[in-house]
């Protein structure tokens, strides 16, 4: 869903299976994650129910759900993630950016 006010924000509910792994990815603005249920991990840390994550054009990063259970979060985008790798490279196109 994009935001009235900013065409180019979006705010999307993931459900990402347990031990599950996003695509290693940075973004051309900030991205704003709020964990629900579950918990996933990167290499700056490991986010719970309550956490917000918070990251930017600075930051890649590879999210991996926790083996235990799914994760449920709410992310907000200001601009596009960016896919990094050969695979990301393939599918940009599709998701925009």
């Amino acid at each position: 869903m994009t935001l009235p006010d900013d065409p180019g924000a979006n705010v999307m509910l993931l459900k990402i299976g347990a031990g599950r792994k996003l695509p290693e990815h940075t973004h051309t603005g900030r991205e704003y994650t709020q964990v629900l249920t579950g918990s996933f991990a990167d290499a700056r840390g490991r986010y719970v129910p309550g956490d917000l994550d918070e990251a930017d054009s600075e930051v890649e990063h590879q999210p991996v759900v926790d083996s235990e259970a799914e994760c449920i979060c709410i992310a907000a985008l200001e601009g596009n993630m960016r896919l990094r790798g050969f695979f990301g490279r393939m599918i940009q196109p599709l998701i925009g950016g």
